[in-house]
């Protein structure tokens, strides 16, 4: 796809600079929103301990990290979850990668963990508003439409704040717990479910492909 058609709606509109500028800043702002947290975690530190790169959900982590150093120097990974022996079966793509990478640049896995939640997120939103300025006619719907993906999802925290105050338990905790829908708290700790953008381009692909009857698209 050349970058002319990559910028173009449904109607054929061309999307200009102005709009791309409104979602870099806003891609600019979640970034920056979602790295303080971690800046804070480093800044904190005590000089006998390590910040691991974990920002929330250290069990699912630990099963990804697993993968990670097992598929960087092996295409497929043990189950350590288990003090049983276990023949290596499992394979995840995207850890393979990372840790493949990794292991290239001289850099651990929590480097590469901010590798993937930034070029995730850079790439995850423009194509979110890219789809929006397909389905939206009106400018200011689609930025209102990319706001929402954007930050909608991310105010659990206020249950938290709630549950301290209150001193009861968290009053709606899949606003909280559940992290596939909200992008917010994605580009924060599960920058692997941001990395949903390469779907969203292949529907996207398909559906120009249909509407306007290019087969090239569809491949």
């Amino acid at each position: 796809m050349n970058a002319t058609a990559a910028s173009q709606t449904k109607t054929g509109e061309r999307i200009g600079l102005s709009e791309w500028g409104f979602v870099g800043l806003v891609v600019a702002i979640v970034l920056v929103l979602t790295s303080l947290p971690y800046v804070y975690a480093v800044a904190v530190t005590p000089p006998d301990k390590q910040f691991m790169g974990i920002m929330l959900d250290v069990p699912d982590h630990a099963q990804y990290f697993s993968w990670l150093r097992e598929l960087t120097t092996a295409n497929l990974a043990a189950n350590k979850m288990t003090p049983e022996p276990n023949q290596p079966l499992f394979f995840n793509l995207l850890w393979w990668a990372m840790g493949r990478m990794g292991s290239l640049l001289g850099v651990d896995y929590a480097f590469m963990f901010q590798v993937l939640r930034i070029t995730a997120t850079l790439t995850f939103l423009p194509l979110a508003y890219l789809i929006c300025r397909w389905f939206l006619k009106e400018r200011f719907a689609a930025r209102l439409a990319l706001l929402v993906i954007a930050f909608g999802g991310g105010l659990g925290w206020i249950w938290v704040v709630l549950k301290y105050i209150t001193g009861t338990d968290v009053l709606y905790p899949l606003d909280v717990y559940v992290a596939e829908p909200n992008t917010f708290l994605s580009v924060l700790g599960y920058p692997h479910f941001v990395g949903a953008a390469l779907y969203m381009l292949v529907f996207y692909w398909v559906m120009r492909g249909q509407a306007e009857g290019k087969l090239r698209y569809a491949v």
